[in-house]
């Protein structure tokens, strides 16, 4: 009876993460439509700048095997 109430429990964990996941989507999503396209083109950008040390130490690595 322990393992299914946990199981239930988990499951519903699970399902309540999802939904939150689903509206911060759907509210990013219409925050991108009333927003410019200029500023969609910032918020990439500023992605991009913040994964660029990972990236460059992923392109180091292989350029070392390589060489």
């Amino acid at each position: 009876m322990k393992v299914t109430t946990y199981a239930y429990k988990l499951i519903i964990s699970n399902f309540r993460n999802e939904i939150a996941r689903i509206r911060r989507a759907s509210s990013t999503l219409q925050n991108a439509r009333t927003s410019r396209t200029s500023d969609l083109f910032d918020t990439r950008s500023f992605h991009w700048l913040s994964r660029l040390p990972q990236i460059l130490s992923w392109v180091g690595i292989r350029g070392t095997r390589k060489g």
